[in-house]
């Protein structure tokens, strides 16, 4: 005799700006759940709520601070989205995101530091490698030279274990004149695998990615 069975579907995070106040939502990639808050104005209708997230990007910026600190670094850290909806997405493997929010300051910076939360996940086992550093390529734009349409950036292709640790103190030379707008953005960042992994094997999931600096 077969038994009834019954259940409550629930949107995609991707869909997120789709649900309805209360509705649940599933990242089925990842497993992680939520569901769009009642609370605030018409200007946080997007806002969800999701406890496992929210513990863990708790962790990471508990993380990233007591790395800044280690160092004897403080400044403003400013959290930055490159997805399109919140909350941990899977990154395609070698996909160049160019996200137009990301213009963080426009003044001189005397330093600035990233901080990544990012998993491995096999597709085979569901379970994370932690043997796996995934390779971050960044071209991060500082200034913009108005007579000349010349751009002052800096590119970067490191591992996340790297990058987590490394500071970065820019130069202005050659970008100091009247004519000279400082914009410091992050002109496209991608995500990719050691040569000696296939990314079809594997997820990268981008939990939440930070950034310190201090400006002049």
């Amino acid at each position: 005799m077969s038994k009834a069975r019954w259940g409550v579907g629930a949107i995609e995070f991707s869909r997120q700006k789709e649900a309805l106040p209360g509705e649940i939502m599933v990242d089925s990639k990842l497993g992680v759940f939520g569901v769009k808050s009642y609370e605030g104005s018409e200007d946080s209708s997007d806002k969800v709520i999701s406890y496992e997230y929210i513990s863990k990007l708790k962790k990471s910026l508990f993380d990233f601070k007591n790395t800044l600190s280690a160092v004897g670094r403080s400044g403003e850290i400013v959290k930055l989205d490159i997805g399109d909806y919140i909350g941990p997405f899977a990154v395609e493997s070698d996909k160049s995101y160019s996200p137009e929010s990301l213009v963080i300051t426009s003044n001189k910076l005397k330093f600035f530091q990233f901080y990544f939360d990012v998993d491995v996940v096999s597709n085979k086992t569901g379970l994370i490698n932690f043997d796996i550093d995934p390779i971050v390529k960044m071209t991060i734009g500082l200034a913009h030279k108005e007579e000349t349409e010349e751009d002052k950036v800096i590119t970067v292709t490191n591992s996340v274990t790297d990058l987590n640790t490394r500071v970065f103190e820019p130069d202005y030379i050659g970008f100091l004149s009247d004519d000279v707008e400082t914009k410091f953005h992050i002109k496209s960042i991608s995500f990719s695998l050691p040569s000696e992994y296939e990314a079809v094997n594997y997820k990268i999931i981008l939990h939440s990615l930070f950034i310190a600096f201090q400006e002049v």
